[in-house]
Formats: C-alpha cells, structure tokens, sequence
C-alpha cells in the first residue's frame, strides 16, 4: 500500500489524510476592578474578530454546540467545547477547541496548526477591550490543575477480513445499544442536575463556584453511570479496531515523548518530559471525560449517537474500511521541529505497519508505567522491560522504529523528500539527545524548557511553574514567541506561509471543497446567509429549497 508521506502526487489517495485538535487554555488579567469576564463571552469575542478576518460558517452539529461550532475559509473549524444541554443553559464554562482542516503531510499540517495558532492569537490580542487582556495558552496542563487535549487523526484500516466483518456486525449489534443505553442515562443525570439548578437559579445565586461544582457533579455522575456502557464498548474495540497498529505503535507512542514531549513544571518544581502524560489513565476508551486514553474511540459513540437523533451521515461512515485512528497521548507543541517530528514519525510508522515492513516491533511489557516513568527520566537513562524480556530506553527503542523505517522507505519510496527529511531530523534528534542535547535548544520543547530553568540562579517552585506556563502563551509576551522572533526557534514554515492559510485551504482534500463553499456562500462581518457545513457534507437553504452537496476526496492518480 502506498503511503501518506510517499505520495506527492496532485492528487494523493484519502489514506494520506491527517489532522489536528487542540484545546486552548485561557488566560485573563482584568483591568481595575473588572470582574473576569466567562469563557463564554471571551469565545464571543473570538468569533467576532475571526468573523471579521475570514468567511465562516455555521457547524451542522450547531444542535449539540449551539452558537459554538464553526468552519473558517481554511476549511478547519473553531469552536467553544462545553457539555451538551448543560452548556445551553449555563453557557459559561468551557475551553476553546480549533481542528485543523484535512492535510496530505506533516509539512502541510504544521502549517494549517501554525495558521490556526496565529489566528486564534491575534483574535485574542484583539478582545477584551477596555476590561481585560486576553491571551490564549497552547499547553495540556496549567497550574491551576486543569487538562486540555490535543488529539492527532490519522487514517488508517480499522480491520481486514473475518475482523472487519465483525466490525460491521457490532456497529449494530454493539454500537446502537450502547449509544441508546448512553443517551438514556445521560438524559436521566441532566435531568436530575437541570431539577438542583432551579433553586440557584430562582434564588439568584448561581455563582461562578456554585456553576464549576455543579457542572463537575454532574460530569462525576454522568462518568460513573456510564462505566458499564464503556466497559462494553471498549471490549468492542480493544479486540476489532486498529489491532495490528495498535500493536505495533504503542512502544513509539509511549517513547515518542522524547522529543515531541512538550516538558511541564509538577506542583513540586520537578520538570518532566511530558505534560499529557500525567493525565493518561488507560490504553483504550470510547469516552474521554471517563478515562483519558492512547487511543480515543469517543467519535465513534458519538457518530452512532447521531443516528439515534436522526443523522445518519456520520454513522454511515463507519462502516468504511478506512477510518480515524485518534491519538490522544501527544502534547501540544510550540517548537516547529518536534511538532513536524511527531506527526510525521507518526505517520512514517503507520506506513511501515501497514506495508508490512514492522512485523516484530517492541512491546512494552507495562505501557502505562513506562509511559510515567519514562516522562520522569531527563537523563534518558531509563528502562523498560519488553514483553520478551529485553530492557531498553527510550532512545534504543525509538532507534528501533527509526530502522524499521529506514527499510520501509529505502524499498517503497526511495528518495521522496519529505520522508527522507524526517528520517533525517529524526535520526540526528536521536543522536542529538545522547550527546549533545543542548543543541536541541529551541528544536525540541522540553529541552528548550530546561535549559531555561536552568539558566542563572535557581528558581522558586512558583517561578519555574510561571516560566512554564508563559512559555505556552500565544502572544507577545509569551516565552517560545519571543524565541522565535529572536531567531533562537527555528522555523520549517514561514510567516508568510502562515499568513496565506489562514485564508486558503490544503489543496487536494475535501477541506478545498469546504473552504470554496464558505468563501462563497459563507458569513463575514454581518452578513449572513442559509449555509452549514460539516466534515462531510454542507447544507444550503431552508427547508424544499434545502440543497446537500456531499465533500468528497478527489479522486487519486
């Protein structure tokens, strides 16, 4: 099978397609005496000025978001990511979530990343007004406790003969019962929630702290509730969905932090490799607010949710062969190479996993605990036992990854630039790490943390921690910025790159297509037209005049 990062062809097949999502902290100083303004109102802002740059468009799934889910030019989407039905009626708390549009490369996808990132940023500049200063932070973790994910898309095949038959089998026999019992149980607890909010709400004292605790009561019910239903569900897929990757990846996965590690501070002053990490609790899951996974299986559920409710569309399209592997073990990177290295590694893996050129790869006898204790090891000195015995470190285990490979493009797609690049800049981090890491400063996140905590006298455990939030901020002041804009960072995509996808979709992907409907047909400023988009599909009109134009792949040479 040809691969995502060998095909530069016009017109590359659908199973090159990778993605993005990224939630984003938020960061408010009022001004004077003003009181923080929701995150609600902050997102308000936000789509103001995004509204105001680039041609948008309503979400299909505005019924679940409310006012909260958009599409921009670029063909990716925006959005304000809160718990369905309690969020239509608090409509305060919530993170914001961008998702990049359908890429074809790891080069391409750090540029729609970088290109979501600045827009968001000079959004942000830009609200707040006389009240308050808003920036948005690009991490997993702040001080304050809070998580935030970042989830990579990738298209893989999901199962191949008598498995993929049983795949099909559950999604009627599986999926449909375990969505309804969901539904069912879910409407029950936001019944029950909605019923203790009408007091507060008569009396009028539903505070900011009132409304936190109420929503993660709720969220705590809902997740218990639920463990049944999920445990049934996650039976389903840890035995039919992407076995032979998930197989066969896990040991990259768990290693991979290494350098695509994005470092964070640990309430004792502690650096780690990795900031995600500290949050994963189990290998597979259909739920993310049940248990943060490896691998995330929850648009499964939710697609056969939706068919429940009456769109099929999205249900429909698990019954294909090629489907969205969602990792969600990665941090958030703001070093252009570790990004570009995690994505593309990433993808190099998979295409060697499916070609057949990684039959015997490691595998960790405990991921989970070599996932923690590897995000301890700064020294990299650490070892995991293998499932035959063997012990390894990071670094030897990814070397093993790094020849597989070797092998995998030297037979399918020699010369190929940009999978000849990443084995390059992956081989040279490599070695990098076990001899000379300083020279990673500004290529690699957690390094380039550590050496600046490390820089001058010691630090409190306050400082270190503010260093590290500050390094996440998407502005001026933020730390990896002013690396940047310093030269200290270097770069793979340039400003003016960045600039231009803002406006303009990847080529070659049903994002053009999405993107050419919403700079036709889409809203900017106040003006307004009858058009939803979706990833598959868009709606134009209103009832008979109603018209659906499906969003296709172009078809491959």
């Amino acid at each position: 099978m040809k691969s995502a990062v060998c095909s530069e062809l016009s017109k590359p097949a659908p199973s090159q397609l990778v993605g993005l999502e990224t939630e984003y902290g938020i960061r408010v100083k009022p001004k004077a005496s003003n009181a923080r303004p929701s995150n609600s109102d902050i997102f308000d802002w936000l789509l103001r000025y995004v509204r105001g740059k680039v041609p948008v468009a309503p979400s299909i799934s505005n019924w679940e978001q409310g006012p909260y889910a958009w599409f921009t030019a670029n063909g990716g989407s925006l959005r304000f990511e809160r718990l369905p039905v309690l969020g239509a009626v608090v409509a305060k708390s919530g993170v914001v979530e961008g998702a990049t549009p359908e890429c074809l490369s790891a080069r391409q996808l750090l540029l729609y990343q970088r290109a979501q990132d600045a827009l968001l940023s000079q959004a942000a500049a830009a609200s707040g007004g006389p009240r308050c200063k808003v920036a948005l932070v690009k991490n997993n973790a702040d001080a304050h406790g809070s998580v935030f994910s970042s989830h990579e898309n990738y298209d893989a095949e999901i199962a191949n003969g008598l498995a993929f038959f049983f795949w099909r089998i559950g999604l009627v026999a599986v999926m449909v019962p375990t969505a309804l019992a969901a539904e069912c149980i879910a409407a029950f607890v936001l019944i029950l929630a909605l019923i203790l909010y009408v007091p507060a709400w008569l009396a009028d004292r539903k505070t900011e702290r009132f409304v936190r605790w109420w929503e993660r009561g709720t969220l705590i019910l809902i997740s218990v509730l639920l463990t049944p239903v999920f445990l049934v569900s996650n039976l389903y897929f840890r035995h039919l969905a992407f076995r032979r990757q998930r197989k066969a990846l896990l040991a990259f996965l768990v290693t991979r932090q290494v350098f695509a590690g994005a470092g964070y501070v640990l309430p004792n002053g502690n650096l780690v490799l990795s900031a995600r990490v500290q949050a994963i609790g189990s290998l597979i899951s259909s739920a993310s607010e049940a248990s943060r996974p490896v691998f995330l299986f929850g648009h499964v559920l939710k697609a056969t949710s939706f068919l429940i409710l009456g769109n099929t569309s999205r249900y429909r399209s698990l019954f294909q062969q090629r489907q969205r592997l969602q990792i969600a073990v990665g941090d958030s990177n703001m070093a252009q190479t570790a990004e570009y290295l995690k994505i593309g590694t990433t993808q190099l893996v998979l295409a060697a996993i499916e070609a057949g050129d990684l039959e015997s790869p490691p595998r960790l006898r405990h991921p989970l605990s070599a996932l923690r204790n590897f995000s301890r090891d700064l020294d990299l000195t650490t070892k995991a036992k293998l499932a035959n015995g063997r012990c390894l470190t990071m670094l030897q285990i990814q070397r093993d990854y790094w020849a597989a490979c070797r092998r995998y493009v030297d037979r399918v797609c020699p010369g190929r630039h940009e999978p000849e690049d990443l084995l390059t800049r992956w081989g040279q981090t490599l070695d990098d790490l076990e001899e000379n890491p300083e020279l990673l400063f500004g290529r690699v996140d957690w390094i380039t943390k550590r050496l600046l905590l490390e820089t001058g006298d010691p630090l409190p455990i306050a400082a270190r921690r503010k260093l590290d939030a500050q390094y996440h901020e998407l502005s001026r002041e933020g730390g990896y910025i002013q690396l940047e804009a310093a030269g200290a960072a270097p770069t793979i995509v340039e400003p003016e790159e960045v600039l231009q996808a803002i406006q303009q979709p990847p080529p070659g992907t049903r994002a053009a297509a999405r993107g050419q409907l919403i700079r036709e047909n889409g809203q900017m400023g106040t003006h307004r037209v009858s058009l939803r988009i979706g990833w598959s599909h868009a709606l134009k009109g209103q009832g008979a005049n109603r018209e659906v134009f499906p969003l296709q792949e172009p078809p491959s040479n």
